[in-house]
């Protein structure tokens, strides 16, 4: 997949889509579904978990069917490891949805290690964007209130009132 040529992958891809959970499952076919996550497109990964993510005809999600197996689960770690944040939020919030179901099965409490890890890890990006928007607003508000190096922009520039070299805007 990694050295493919582009052909050769969109083959691989379209064997795999409509197929994710019963390959997910096969302890050699889950290596290949799982390289795909790695190498694909952000589209590709996006159509697997589509997939993934969707009912079944047990009127289930896939996921919570992979969750469960002893391959298929690490194909969902391989996924919360290298999707985008947004395809990650998604998985994330299927599996919470379901975590109290996962406490049952030996490879569902893998995978809660997993999920919580991740769970922290975006509530920690999460929260340093909203520190750094903060302090962005803080030091525009800062700046627009002392007014100490700023011009008045209401008034127009003419040459009794514009700076001379070396001049600060106080002294004007």
């Amino acid at each position: 997949m990694e050295r493919g040529k582009p052909a050769d992958r969109a083959l691989v891809y379209s064997r795999i889509r409509g197929n994710v959970l019963e390959l997910s499952k096969h302890k050699f076919a889950s290596n290949v579904v799982e390289k795909c996550i790695v190498y694909g497109s952000f589209e590709d990964r996006q159509a697997l978990i589509n997939e993934i993510v969707s009912p079944n005809n047990e009127d289930s999600s896939n996921l919570l069917a992979m969750v469960k197996d002893q391959y298929a689960n690490y194909v969902v770690q391989k996924m919360l490891d290298v999707v985008e944040n947004e395809q990650k939020a998604l998985l994330l919030s299927r599996i919470q949805a379901n975590i109290h179901l996962l406490k049952r099965y030996p490879y569902g409490k893998h995978l809660i290690n997993k999920v919580e890890k991740h769970s922290y890890d975006m509530q920690l990006q999460q929260s340093k964007q909203q520190q750094q928007r903060v302090m962005s607003l803080g030091a525009i508000s800062n700046g627009l209130s002392s007014g100490s190096s700023l011009l008045n922009l209401s008034t127009p520039l003419s040459p009794h009132n514009s700076l001379q070299a070396g001049q600060s805007a106080e002294e004007v």
